[in-house]
């Protein structure tokens, strides 16, 4: 069955446009590759449920913890931004590093509407990430103004609670020996958010995800939309206790959770 013929419209780049989710979020479409950044069904949405919440970071963060947070994939920054504003909401520390290949330019960026889509969440989560997401969406454009024009580390402090380490570069090649002294050097959970196997095979590869259980501390978790037969054999295989799990409202059936064991 073809997808939903969902309302668009150009972005500053010819490459992209931005598609309007069924929650009202907004996501891009790679318009080389045809793939969009998030599912259709709700940009926001996917984004708490697969990542913030099913990788245990709402709840730790909610405890008033320090949290490490590693993305494969930072795209529009959505999970990113989600975490950062919950972080803010609950006067909780967030170091927060990402890989990235092809960084969007902050002209595109400047242009998501973040604060769409969080009323389709919970009462208490859209009151706390209204109040701090804006501002921070703002702080995270202005600082991809200074990022390095090909490849290497950007660090920046987003707020009193927030750090954010962008390494700029191929995921295929990044492992904990390229994190900078100013990095965490292990973390709570890695949020795996690459392009589809179909279109960035080379990510969905059994030495990706051993480097993914580098990272973790004992127990930490990495979360995915992805549950492919393939996909959690190879993970299983690089040490991770895979499950299958519920997926978000009107989305997709089932999402996968890997724990460290």
């Amino acid at each position: 069955m073809p997808p939903p013929d969902r309302p668009r419209h150009r972005s500053a780049l010819a490459r992209y446009d931005w598609i309007v989710t069924d929650d009202g979020s907004h996501t891009l479409e790679d318009l080389q590759l045809g793939e969009t950044f998030h599912s259709g069904c709700g940009a926001v949405a996917e984004s708490w449920h697969v990542y913030v919440c099913n990788s245990g970071l709402r709840r730790l963060i909610a405890a008033n913890r320090t949290v490490d947070a590693f993305e494969y994939g930072l795209g529009t920054g959505t999970a990113f931004l989600l975490t950062a504003a919950w972080a803010e909401a609950n006067a909780s520390q967030l170091n927060y590093c990402a890989v990235e290949k092809e960084l969007l330019a902050p002209q595109v960026l400047r242009r998501l509407p973040i604060e769409v889509g969080l009323a389709g969440l919970e009462d208490q989560a859209c009151h706390a990430l209204s109040e701090q997401i804006g501002k921070l969406h703002t702080a995270f454009c202005d600082a991809l103004d200074s990022a390095p024009p090909t490849a290497g580390w950007l660090h920046v402090q987003l707020s009193k609670f927030v750090n954010l380490n962008l390494w700029l570069g191929d995921a295929c090649k990044f492992s904990a020996a390229k994190l900078a002294e100013d990095c965490p050097q292990s973390f709570d959970s890695v949020y795996f958010d690459p392009f589809s196997p179909e279109s960035n095979p080379e990510l969905w590869q059994p030495e990706v995800y051993r480097n993914a259980w580098n990272l973790l501390k004992p127990a930490g978790v990495l979360t995915s939309y992805c549950v492919k037969g393939v996909v959690r054999r190879d993970m299983q295989s690089a040490g991770f206790d895979v499950t299958k799990v519920a997926g978000p409202p009107s989305g997709k059936r089932e999402v996968l959770v890997a724990t460290k064991i």
